[in-house]
């Protein structure tokens, strides 16, 4: 048969492009979710039944360093969900032995009196999780890696390449394929698709703190966000709290990865609204996917500007948010006061370096702030 002949074969449900690799140590836990929350899913459409079963395979697969080809990960799926036959632990604390899968996930959809005339198939992969091989469990379960990769499947890297060290911020992708079971064998009938790319990251991205959350409706005022994580190269979005004003995407300015920092330059407001302050959320972007958001407001009044503070940089002051008891003694009335507090607090110099954008008052009423 040949393929691709009216076949449709595609994603109805992306993975989510964030996924925490748990190692087996860890246990097997927290299920692959797709974008929309459910499970990643594609669906099969055919202009007629090929009066015969159908078959999709589900492989974890990564591109090689070096390659734009898409090889078997040495990572793999595996079902957390309750298979038949399963027995809770009688100990609370009683863990029984895992066996991992070393297999790709296939799905049958037979063939018989209820979905004869069917022509269109869907398969959901649902409750796997991805667990981290490290070189160790490569190297010992190769054999077992290699045996069910077909000719027809995404194939195998070399010894080799497979048993390099990953790192930590790793991505996969999961690689679906389609075929009709013939007697003994299985015709591919359509091509392999490869799925958005999954970091090995927490499944949430937070807005820690947003240090300049007032806007010049001119635009151009830098905002400067602290992340959970700067693993990507994450987009910011403005909309109206209110109103059907949105601005375009936005890619980071700068990103500062030792500090967890990433600016972005504030579009122009261009929307309908002229009050003198206008409430709107910035939202957080991975490609199309929501993460987080968080207020802001543009504002038509000038932003207040004092006389430079030569004590700390914008990067350190937003830093200043993960000490939870920042200034609880005394009040920062000079300059020679907060030296000394971030001399005690941090031990550690203050850099001599201009902020334009703070004042001393500023600085102390952000003490103020319980998360700051």
């Amino acid at each position: 048969m040949k393929k691709n002949m009216g076949v449709s074969f595609k994603f109805s449900a992306q993975p989510s492009g964030r996924h925490h690799f748990r190692y087996i140590s860890e246990g097997l836990r927290g299920p692959l979710k797709s974008q929309k929350g459910k499970w990643p899913a594609v669906s099969l459409s055919c202009p007629k039944h090929f009066g015969k079963d159908i078959m999709i395979v589900c492989q974890l697969v990564k591109k090689m360093e070096g390659s734009e080809e898409y090889f078997v990960s040495g990572n793999t799926l595996q079902y957390i969900g309750q298979k038949e036959g399963y027995e809770k632990p009688r100990k609370r604390n009683e863990r029984r032995e895992i066996n991992l899968n070393f297999e790709p996930v296939s799905a049958y959809m037979k063939v018989d009196s209820n979905n004869v005339y069917s022509t269109t198939f869907k398969f959901e992969l649902e409750n796997y999780c991805i667990v981290k091989s490290g070189y160790k469990e490569i190297r010992e379960n190769l054999a077992r890696l290699k045996a069910p990769i077909t000719a027809d499947l995404v194939q195998m890297p070399s010894d080799d390449v497979m048993l390099k060290k990953s790192g930590k911020d790793e991505t996969v992708h999961l690689a679906f394929t389609t075929f009709i079971i013939n007697g003994q064998k299985r015709e591919k009938i359509a091509d392999t698709i490869i799925s958005q790319g999954i970091l090995n990251a927490s499944d949430m991205v937070r807005i820690d703190y947003c240090c300049n959350s007032e806007l010049s409706v001119d635009g151009k005022t830098r905002i400067h966000l602290l992340l959970s994580d700067v693993k990507k190269n994450y987009l910011i979005r403005i909309c109206e709290a209110e109103g059907e004003w949105k601005s375009a995407f936005i890619q980071p300015s700068e990103i500062i990865k030792s500090r967890r920092m990433v600016i972005y330059e504030a579009p122009k407001y261009d929307g309908p609204v002229s009050s003198k302050s206008i409430k709107c959320r910035l939202g957080l972007y991975d490609d199309n996917e929501l993460l987080n958001d968080t207020d802001v407001a543009y504002v038509r009044y000038e932003i207040e500007k004092k006389q430079p503070v030569n004590i700390f940089s914008m990067v350190e002051i937003c830093q200043l948010k993960m000490l939870s008891h920042f200034g609880t003694t005394g009040e920062f009335t000079d300059t020679y006061n907060i030296k000394q507090q971030w001399a005690r607090n941090f031990k550690s110099r203050a850099l001599q370096e201009p902020v334009n954008t703070f004042s001393i008052d500023k600085i102390c009423q952000l003490k103020m702030l319980r998360h700051f």
